[in-house]
Order: C-alpha cells, then structure tokens, then sequence
C-alpha cells in the first residue's frame, strides 16, 4: 500500500465556494474531481499512474492502487486516502508539501462519510465496517500452575562475541517475568522485572534465528543454525534449560518456527520454499507443505491450535488447516517480504508485517482484510500482540511503536542507533522489551513509552559475574 502514496506532486490551492443549502450532495464528480483535477492528476492519471493509482475517474478511484483500496465508504478515519492527505498517517502527502486547504479535506472527509457518491443522483455505497471487532478480545486463561522460572543455569557466556550481534530472535514468557534473547550458539535469559540475568541456554546448532515460549510458559522453542550447512529446532525446559527434543535436520539454517499450543507438533520454515511441520513425540514431518515462491522467512500456529499461517521473502502470505495440511486461503498481502506474522491470544486476528512497511490486520477465519497500518517507512521488521490485544512492531526506521487494538497508533518509543529488529511485551503488559540491529536492548514502560533499562548481552553478563543478590537473580541494570 505505501507505493500508492509515493507521490512527486505539488498541490495547489483550490478554492470551493461554500455549498448552498440546495446545491447537490457531495458526490465525486462535481466537489471531488475538481480537487483532484487541481492537486493530483498530473501524476495521478491513466498516462503516467504513479503508484499504481488513477484519480481521474471514480471507478478508478475506488478500485485504488493495484487493486487495493484507499476508500472505505462511510468511514474517512479508515480511509487511506484521507488520512494521508490530512497527515494523520504515513507517507504524510503530498510528500514534502503543505497538505491540501482544511475546505478542501473537510469537503473530501465529507464525501467518504456520506457514501462516497458518484453523481448528485447517485446511491451512497454502504459503509464499509470490519468484520472482526478488534476493540474487543475474549479472555483467555492463565494456567492453573504457575509458569516456570530458570533456577540453576549457567549464568557464563557460552560465546563472548567482540561485539553485540543483531537481535534476530526474542520472544518474552507469555506468564512469567522472563526474556529470551538469541545469540550466537546460545540463548540468553532475562529478569523482566530488574534486566538481570537469570542464565544462559547453550544452542552449539549455531545462531538463533527463532526464540519462542510454549503457550503456558514452560518450554521454550529455539531454532536457527549454520548458513548453507545445517538446520534444527530445539525444545528446552524452561526451568532447567535441559533438552527436551529435536527437531528437523536441515542443510541451511531454519529461518523461523514456533511451537503448538499442546505442543505436539512444531512448524519450520526453509530457504528450500518449504513449510515443515513435525511431531514432537517422535520428529517424523507430518506435513511438508510447497506452495511458496521464495524462502520462508515467517510462520506462526493459531493459539486454538487450528491454523498455520506462513510468509514468504515475496510477500507471500498462505494460511493453512493444521492436522490436514490444505490451504485455506491466500489473501493479496504484501508487495515485498513477509518479516513476522502473529496471532491474537482469541485467533480471531492475524497480523502480518513487511518490507514494504506496512503491517496488516486480517480477519483469520477467511482472510478478508481489516487495516492496513503504516507502521514503518523504509521497511517493518516485527509484530505481536500483547495479551489485551495492543500490538508492537518494529522497523527500518530504528523504532518500536504501540498500537490500540484497533491498529491506531499510540506510541513511537525511544529510537535505535540502528534498525529495530523485535520486540514485545511482558507477561503482565506493563513493560515492552525491544532490540536493535546493534545488539543493543531496551526495557520501556508500556504506558507512558518511556525507556526504564538498556543493556546487550554483554553487559548482562559482566554484571552477573559481578555479583549475584538473595534471589539468586542478578540485580543488572537498575531502571533509569
């Protein structure tokens, strides 16, 4: 959707007279033409549509950029193309210019709201509304146990690498103040609560790429390797950091995973196009699903256990049955890579972020599209929900930002030396924890966004083997 607003035009002035009491209804051929006609057609036209976008006639317009669209009748807030041109999101446009005259918007806002006519004759459209109700999420329960706690671990670096590596892989305990942070050849584990060390998860594969909690808590799912060599999954106890199984023997690194709900069955993602899923009482495929064009570089299980949604390198989304293996739907995603997809804790929504910036909300039981958020310019790197349903994603443009439920965005925090790469919340939604291409990670407060902690895995480090409180926890960084 951005490529639709990359617009190179300036805008000019164009003064309406106030509608009389008996002039015809706003409609497009009469009120909004005239405005494109002065503003936006000299790139926006049959000739030269420039991102893929004509204004020039209405059914041009409605049907939007490469079939996209920009109008959501009844609903201007919803609607790309008011908000861009109002600045309420980005690509603010026209790019690099005033935006249009406030007649002007309130005449464009006006015309969405009432149906988006065609002709003064004409039938409003009907509203467009979403089919899931994002603003609302069915509570889920906490287990009955309580999640487990790393007692015991190495607390010494397995690697100590010159330099913090990029953060690829970091997944926070869904139920107990707990971070997992990849890598190379180990996973380091961290105290939510102080940003101390809690211990070190041996990982001798080779990098992290994936780092994910089981669903109450107790296990966590680590998968990555050796590029162009070798490839695995590896289930952990949380608790104890022993192994518990292994999964898939692959000749390059496995880009992404995640583990289901029971936790019988775990889905891989390859550089050979393929979606593995495996059983995880005796590692044979159950499933070995082509369908993909380019490297797999994004799949997630539906909490309820029901659903595997995969994304690809050419922005590529597939959501699949779990146990029969057939596609369910593929609906039109992305128009570059597919970097995370996640889902919310009721299955009802899926969210799927890009290289194209973007990160897109998608009803999961058919696929038919909810919002389309503009969330990082230059490339989205991450997303993921929070257990009320907020969203955090992260991007080329070095930030982490929040949105509400319904996909407005609420908070930008601190920005990265580098491109931001993951990010989360915690178990009890009160901090969000994010890394950058750097190495560098930070604690935020998911209230007020400001940033509590900093830290790399090095610096956890040489603060464990400084000392070591009651608790048998290291205090590490102390909140700013």
């Amino acid at each position: 959707m951005r490529s639709l607003f990359i617009l190179h035009f300036a805008c000019f002035t164009l003064h309406l007279p106030a509608l009389a009491a008996d002039s015809p209804k706003t409609n497009f051929q009469d009120h909004i033409l005239p405005v494109f006609r002065n503003a936006c057609l000299n790139c926006h036209n049959p000739d030269k549509k420039k991102g893929g976008l004509d204004l020039s006639s209405y059914s041009a317009t409605m049907a939007g950029s490469d079939g996209e669209k920009i109008v959501s009748p009844g609903n201007p807030d919803d609607s790309l193309l008011f908000k861009t041109i109002a600045h309420l999101d980005e690509p603010k446009m026209p790019r690099g210019g005033s935006k249009l005259p406030d007649k002007d918007l309130q005449l464009i806002k006006q015309w969405i709201a009432s149906g988006a006519l065609e002709t003064a004759s004409g039938k409003p459209l009907a509203a467009t509304t979403p089919k899931v109700d994002l603003s609302v999420v069915a509570p889920i329960g906490k287990p009955a146990a309580p999640s487990a706690m790393p007692a015991g671990l190495p607390r010494r670096l397995i690697a100590t690498p010159k330099r913090p590596g990029p953060v690829r892989a970091m997944a926070a305990s869904p139920w107990a103040p707990v971070l997992a942070v990849g890598s190379t050849r180990q996973v380091i584990l961290l105290n939510t609560d102080t940003a101390g060390l809690l211990g070190v998860i041996p990982f001798p594969e080779g990098d992290v790429t994936t780092v994910r909690f089981s669903r109450n808590g107790n296990v966590l799912l680590v998968a990555g390797g050796t590029g162009a060599k070798s490839g695995k999954a590896v289930l952990f106890d949380v608790a104890s950091g022993r192994r518990l199984a292994e999964i898939g023997d692959e000749y390059d690194e496995v880009l992404c995973a995640d583990l289901i709900s029971d936790q019988s069955l775990v889905v891989i993602g390859t550089t050979n196009r393929l979606v593995k899923v495996y059983s995880t009482a005796d590692g044979k495929v159950r499933n070995s699903i082509k369908k993909h064009t380019d490297w797999v570089t994004a799949v997630a299980f539906s909490p309820d256990g029901k659903q595997i949604a995969s994304g690809d390198r050419a922005g590529n989304l597939h959501v699949w049955d779990v146990h029969g293996g057939y596609l369910l739907y593929s609906p039109p995603a992305h128009k570059a890579g597919v970097t995370a997809i996640a889902f919310r804790d009721d299955s009802r929504v899926l969210a799927s972020a890009s290289e194209d910036g973007t990160v897109k909300l998608w009803n999961a039981a058919d696929g038919s599209p909810y919002k389309s958020i503009s969330a990082h310019a230059g490339g989205a790197t991450w997303v993921d929900f929070a257990h009320d349903g907020r969203l955090v994603s992260t991007g080329r443009d070095r930030s982490a930002r929040i949105f509400a439920a319904d996909g407005t965005l609420a908070k930008t925090l601190e920005p990265f030396p580098d491109i931001a790469l993951r990010a989360g919340f915690t178990h009890d939604g009160k901090r969000l924890f994010a890394g950058d291409f750097t190495g560098l990670v930070r604690a935020y407060g998911a209230s007020d966004g400001k940033t509590v902690a900093s830290l790399t895995i090095t610096t956890a480090a040489a603060s464990a083997e400084a000392g070591t409180n009651e608790s048998g926890n290291t205090p590490g960084p102390r909140p700013q």
